[in-house]
């Protein structure tokens, strides 16, 4: 096996016991062989671990590792990254299916073109029992757009993150933003960070087929009547310990987050993009607006509360 694969698929899991054979399964009937599978268990309770071992055992591209305790989904998607030994990246779901053809798009993609930094394909929604659903995701890519044109296109346009951050990114741009930050919708923050590097190139097939074992979420953009108790759930899952403080408003965050990355201290240790840290934090607060409004209003509701009970 080459000790240094084209591509890492970084896949953290926590109780898939239910679909991930079919996950690995066709992640191992891919086209394109030079790749590797880092599995990240988080402390499962059922028998991920065990199913995930006894795949490792039969594949030497697959390596295991297990975490004691539930880190968290940041630390855990890090992990997995932070394993890595491909030139080539992406984060893998313990529930979906793919393509045999998927990895073999993808690196073609970023091969042909460097400035490409992230290929991902149209996502196609499944349910429970593998039925499709009716759900379809609006195309974005900025490819041939200039630096300033995609990071106002990320800004003000995109839509998708959830289905993006499971293409295929060039690992050194990932590293450039802080990899898979302590944010509430840490990937829509990456995504917004990954725009100033490169382009973004979505292949017109259809390739993945993302589950969603439970409820579709609601269509539409605007701010729905459990906003608050969204952001509650994000906390719970995504966090090792006590969730910091701006993970209970996301937009804010979100603007705070790009102003650290790029401006105060990027993790790539150059300053070269510090002007656009404030460009890319206004630009996004204006166009999330609507949710801005809702965590103002969730801000005073708490110190409203917090008065009442002194």
């Amino acid at each position: 096996m080459n000790s240094s694969p084209l591509v890492t698929i970084g896949m953290p899991v926590f109780n898939g016991e239910k679909y991930i054979r079919k996950a690995l399964d066709s992640l191992l009937a891919q086209t394109f062989q030079d790749f590797e599978i880092v599995i990240s268990d988080n402390a499962s309770t059922d028998a991920t671990l065990e199913i995930c071992q006894e795949y490792a055992a039969r594949d030497k591209r697959i390596r295991v590792y297990h975490n004691e305790r539930n880190l968290g989904m940041c630390r855990n998607f890090r992990t997995v990254y932070e394993k890595r030994r491909g030139r080539y990246f992406a984060w893998a779901g313990d529930h979906d299916v793919w393509h045999p053809e998927w990895i073999q798009s993808l690196v073609s993609a970023l091969d042909e073109d460097p400035e490409v930094v992230l290929a991902y394909p149209i996502a196609v929604a499944i349910s429970a029992n593998d039925e499709l659903l009716p759900m379809r995701w609006p195309r974005y890519e900025t490819v041939g757009l200039s630096k300033m044109e995609r990071i106002r296109a990320a800004c003000t346009r995109m839509s998708g993150a959830g289905n993006m951050v499971y293409g295929l990114f060039r690992s050194s741009v990932i590293a450039k933003c802080g990899v898979y930050p302590d944010f509430t919708a840490p990937d829509r923050l990456l995504l917004l960070e990954a725009s100033v590097y490169g382009t973004f190139k979505q292949i017109p097939r259809e390739l993945w087929y993302r589950r969603y074992p439970g409820s579709l979420p609601k269509p539409g953009g605007g701010v729905s009547p459990d906003h608050e108790q969204a952001i509650k759930r994000q906390q719970s899952l995504l966090f090792d310990g006590k969730p910091p403080w701006y993970s209970r408003f996301p937009i804010i965050g979100h603007a705070l987050g790009l102003i650290y990355h790029l401006s105060i201290r990027p993790p790539s240790n150059s300053y070269a993009n510090a002007h656009l840290g404030p460009y890319m934090a206004y630009m996004h607060l204006v166009d999330e607006r609507h949710f801005l409004k809702e965590e103002i209003r969730l801000f005073l509701k708490s110190l409203k509360m917090k008065r009442s009970k002194s």
